[in-house]
């Protein structure tokens, strides 16, 4: 956390890599700003997209191996922390850590079971999912994003064009929350949370409390993993804990309907530090580098996808991979998905870790907050 050097960009600005800046200073300047390389780090990857092989016949995609998508089994080490059995906890942290090296590096997806979010708490969650996607289209219009002061949140309909942005559209429908504390300080309190519809038997309450408990289980697992993570990139357990002290993340309550050949969600990758996803079926599709081919995500009875962000991936130098992949609709019957977006403090610029560059590698990347990147990259 303490390294510190010049910056090695070409931009002259004269900025100190290797400590977390807020973004409430000064970015990054000139030709190296965050906000510019953030656009055109977009441009190019939309533009890599198109060039994707992309099958989309879900039956004529392979089931990934277990080698391809690994599961790791949290309970022994969230068992441990929460007992206070510090020497336990050392033990399964690095047990957990190991693996996890593997998987970032040459992998980008994995499984985590025993995970500590209780079924109840995903049962109510696709309850809220389904009730809201099942009323009518125009009451959930009523809450359509961008909208009335409504940024990145709200109704999302069918055949969207947003999230991610690309020549075919998005044959989803989805509702999104998000908490970003900091500077625009946007709290769960300012959603565009639905109201009541007695005719569809709807409960504006219950959703708001189910989707509200699915965001808080997240959270709490996504911070549980931090100091795996810090573990794994050779640093100390507490090394994030400064820049996700108010984490930011996105909850996405999506809808696919049953169409043929259509992309749920085109080709993309997270812009998230990393993504933990529950899902109610087949659907999502991830690009394995070890044989440079697509293939279905494994459903494991109980568990959770979790997978590598760009955000994760830049400030590793890129000796994390964030994996490509997309999500195809059912022929024959609806799916849900509930991912968790989650990334660091909005205004928390990080830099690449102290562990991934050198002055033989220097970081590639400035320090970049969500607000300074991301953020531009989607029009907020």
């Amino acid at each position: 956390k303490g390294y510190s050097r010049a910056c090695s960009h070409s931009c002259g600005c004269g900025a100190m890599e290797g400590n977390i800046r807020d973004a409430d200073t000064p970015a990054h300047g000139r030709n190296g700003a965050p906000a510019d390389h953030a656009a055109k780090m977009e441009q190019a990857l939309q533009a890599d997209a198109a060039s994707w092989k992309t099958p989309s016949c879900l039956a004529e995609i392979p089931i990934a191996e277990p080698s391809e998508m690994p599961a790791l089994d949290l309970g022994p080490f969230l068992s441990a922390t929460a007992a206070g059995r510090e020497q336990d906890v050392v033990q399964e942290r690095k047990r957990l850590a190991e693996q996890l090296r593997n998987i970032g590096e040459k992998i980008g997806f994995h499984c985590v079971v025993n995970h500590g979010v209780p079924d109840s708490v995903l049962e109510e969650a696709f309850a809220a999912t389904r009730s809201f996607h099942a009323l009518a289209k125009e009451e959930k219009l009523r809450y359509e994003m961008d909208r009335e002061g409504r940024s990145g949140v709200g109704y999302l309909g069918v055949n969207n064009w947003k999230l991610p942005a690309r020549p075919r559209s998005n044959c989803n429908e989805c509702f999104i929350v998000k908490r970003e504390l900091g500077p625009r300080n946007i709290t769960l309190d300012h959603m565009p949370w639905p109201e009541d519809v007695a005719e569809a038997a709807f409960s504006g309450a219950e959703f708001r409390k189910a989707v509200l408990g699915c965001s808080h289980a997240f959270e709490r697992l996504a911070l549980a993993m931090l100091p795996i993570y810090a573990e794994a990139l050779g640093l100390p357990p507490e090394y994030f804990d400064s820049a996700f002290a108010s984490p930011m993340y996105r909850l996405r309550l999506a809808h696919y309907p049953p169409v043929t050949s259509e992309f749920g969600i085109n080709p993309h990758v997270d812009t998230s530090f990393f993504t933990i996803l529950a899902a109610t079926g087949p659907g999502l599709v991830i690009h394995s580098p070890a044989r440079d081919q697509w293939v279905q995500a494994r459903n494991i009875t109980g568990g959770l996808i979790v997978n590598t962000g760009q955000l994760l991936a830049q400030i590793t130098n890129d000796r994390w991979v964030a994996t490509k992949h997309y999500a195809l609709n059912s022929e024959n019957e609806d799916r849900y998905s509930i991912p968790f977006f989650f990334n660091a403090t909005a205004s928390a610029a990080m830099p690449v870790v102290p562990t991934c560059c050198s002055e033989e590698d220097p970081p590639k990347y400035p320090p970049v907050s969500y607000l300074e990147s991301q953020g531009v990259a989607q029009g907020e």
